[in-house]
């Protein structure tokens, strides 16, 4: 009796030893990712083991791509003062002045040099005012020299950042695209010009 009870205490000891070492396993495969690199990248696997980190995980620069991701930095450049946006009259007149009134919208850009996958990863990444709005409470009015052709231009200071974009494979680590080019972020400061045709 007593070596029968042995025995079946011997047999269930071993069925948790081997799900505990089969738990393990599973765990290590997930947790193999320190918890830094947790922190820094998202994972992009779709299966159960993973999706559970994709929900919680915060990473404002790491963006996934695929099997990818992108990893996105910026830096302070210089400030562009009064850089031109737009037009706000659409034809060109011999006006003596122009009044403007409405609301006007302005947004960011970055280098044509981004592929589309790399700038919706900085738009998504990267922390920065992606667009305003100038309201004018009063109408403003500009002289124009009338014996000119000219139009009523929006323009704008923006801060300018170099940003690097590298598009990083989750599993190896491997780099295998680098991009790089400038974000032009818009700031509040807008002013009103009269733009000469040349």
């Amino acid at each position: 009796m007593k070596l029968k009870k042995i025995l079946v205490f011997t047999f269930i000891s071993i069925i948790l030893v081997v799900n505990s070492a089969s738990y393990a396993a599973d765990t290590t495969r997930i947790g193999s990712i320190n918890a830094e690199d947790i922190i820094n990248r998202v994972p992009l696997r779709t299966d159960n083991s993973y999706s559970s980190l994709h929900k919680n995980i915060n990473t404002p620069y790491d963006i996934p791509s695929g099997d990818d991701y992108w990893r996105v930095t910026k830096s302070y450049n210089r400030t562009a003062y009064e850089s031109f946006v737009k037009y706000l009259t659409s034809s060109w007149a011999k006006a003596s002045s122009y009044t403007w009134s409405k609301s006007v919208s302005y947004s960011w850009s970055c280098s044509s040099s981004f592929s589309a996958s790399a700038e919706n990863a900085i738009s998504s990444g990267l922390s920065f005012t992606k667009s305003r709005t100038k309201t004018y409470s009063v109408a403003i009015t500009v002289d124009a020299d009338s014996s000119r052709y000219s139009k009523l231009g929006f323009f704008a200071d923006y801060k300018v950042y170099n940003v690097t974009a590298k598009l990083i494979d989750f599993y190896t680590g491997k780099v295998n695209e680098t991009e790089k080019g400038e974000l032009w972020e818009p700031t509040s400061e807008t002013y009103l010009n009269i733009v000469y045709k040349r």
